[in-house]
């Protein structure tokens, strides 16, 4: 409420003012493209502005998500459940509190109905599988209304949309909005500079926004273009997850059965959103040379996101400056490690123990420094890592440990204190999360005040500083919220993937 610079009028009015539609609630329609294919008009997101707060510093866009339908509903309910608006506002607000950009949640208010949707068969949500497999069964769910905000909601799709409609009045018009919400900056110069202005400031936000996605293992999931902000902030969250044994294919939604939005091909999905983004803005271009600039869009955005990426990694590393060559291949040698090693390893425990280690100790560095980042160790009985892994792994792992830490101490540790800004011991993790929306939600057939809400702020006080122990430079964190995905949470639907 303070960073919006608002307050209700009185405590009691509050769950009115966050729950309905007033009547000045406006709603927008948009188009997106999967991979580059059109897919046509979809609705609204089951979301409509209510609020545009705005002050001399900072301006606003306030959404209701699941408070009913509007013009652009296409016939669904435009409902939310509860289980999925708790879910959103922990993955918001993580992301918030790991310094990645994103929307923000500022609260979810129960409606006390009781609606259907899909999900996992209750009798076998708990089953482990081989394969991924979208939700097979109806359910009860208690609704809810979501109240979330960024500078604005201002979708790639939306003028998408309006370009292959041909609709050039309503396209500018948004154009126009677009400078005034997400770049005053440009505010005043020529038309056509505005629109280079804005394409350009597009390709560096998703270059940044992607590059910290890699950073702390966010996957979005479903990256249509309608899913991507002009703000450059993390949007609407549906079948996203954070990856917590490496793997660059890793997938979490049912749909993308090819993987175009895997972990490591965010990047290039995001630079064809950009692509067909482009195409509309530069329709507009009023001196010509749509053209060549739109050709010129995926190499821009390449070169940000390099640039973006190497800073990610540097920080990550802990090196005070990248030497090129050597530290490319210090990089794709640990990838190499963290994708082969039998069994995998936890990407964010890996980071964070890495960490913390001493200074002194850097120079000696062994496997027993990163154990409890490697997933064989769950069967392993105390039995010696090197036994787990392969002999192969072993030996990969021992050199590189030797060759980061050599690098390392040659730099005299220059960029080590980084490391605990850059690598968080706490993400929010789908088992996590369900432990919390599961609690709120409780019996879809009782009233919503029932549930318990105590687990999800336990939660939410731990997101909110996921670097534990930076100043302190401890790195001391409680072994529920920093530890790898325990065995009866792998393979189980809903959580290891859903839709």
């Amino acid at each position: 409420m303070r960073l919006l610079s608002l307050s209700p009028s009185s405590p009691s009015s509050f769950p009115a003012s966050f729950s309905s539609l007033p009547k000045t609630a406006t709603a927008s329609v948009y188009g997106c493209h999967c991979g580059g294919d059109y897919f046509g008009q979809l609705g609204d997101g089951r979301c409509a502005t209510v609020l545009e707060p705005s002050s001399a510093s900072s301006r606003f866009e306030i959404q209701l998500k699941g408070a009913g339908q509007t013009p652009f509903s296409r016939g669904f309910d435009g409902r939310a459940a509860l289980r999925g608006c708790v879910r959103e506002m922990l993955g918001s607000e993580g992301l918030a509190g790991l310094g990645v950009p994103t929307q923000r949640v500022l609260c979810i208010v129960g409606t006390g109905e009781v609606i259907d949707r899909p999900w996992y068969d209750p009798s076998s949500s708990s089953a482990p599988s081989k394969s991924k497999f979208p939700p097979n069964h109806m359910i009860k769910e208690r609704a809810a209304v979501l109240t979330r905000f960024a500078s604005s909601f201002l979708r790639f799709g939306h003028f998408e949309l309006h370009h292959l409609r041909s609709e050039r009045e309503l396209l500018r018009q948004l154009i126009a909005h677009a400078v005034e919400v997400e770049f005053p900056e440009l505010g005043g110069l020529p038309w056509d500079a505005q629109i280079e202005g804005i394409l350009e400031g597009a390709i560096d936000r998703q270059a940044f926004l992607v590059a910290q996605w890699l950073r702390v293992g966010y996957v979005e999931g479903n990256m249509n273009s309608d899913n991507t902000s002009l703000s450059g902030g993390t949007l609407d969250l549906g079948p996203f997850s954070f990856m917590e044994r490496y793997d660059r294919d890793f997938q979490p939604f049912t749909s993308d059965r090819s993987g175009m939005f895997a972990y490591a091909n965010q990047p290039r999905a995001l630079a064809v959103s950009l692509q067909v983004f482009a195409r509309a803005l530069l329709s507009e271009l009023e001196g010509g040379g749509g053209d060549a600039l739109l050709g010129e869009v995926a190499v821009r955005f390449g070169e940000r996101f390099r640039e973006h990426y190497l800073e990610v990694r540097r920080a990550k590393l802990g090196l005070a400056l990248w030497r090129g060559a050597e530290d490319e291949s210090l990089w794709r040698e640990l990838e190499a490690l963290l994708q082969d090693t039998r069994g995998g390893v936890d990407w964010t425990v890996f980071w964070r123990l890495l960490s913390v280690v001493p200074n002194e100790q850097l120079g000696r560095l062994s496997l027993a420094d990163i154990r409890d980042a490697f997933y064989a160790d769950d069967d392993g009985g105390g039995m010696p890592l090197e036994e787990m892994i392969s002999r192969e792994n072993a030996e990969g792992w021992a050199a590189w440990l030797a060759k980061y830490g050599e690098r390392v101490v040659d730099e005299g540790g220059a960029g080590r204190q980084q490391m605990l800004r850059a690598n968080p011991a706490v993400i929010p993790r789908n088992w996590m999360m369900r432990d919390a929306y599961g609690a709120a939600s409780g019996d879809p057939g009782g009233k919503a005040e029932d549930g318990d809400f105590g687990p999800c702020e336990e939660l939410m006080r731990v997101l909110e500083d996921p670097y534990i122990g930076v100043e302190e430079q401890e790195g001391q964190v409680d072994e529920r919220w920093f530890q790898r995905t325990p065995k009866e949470y792998v393979g189980v639907p809903g959580l290891s993937f859903l839709s």
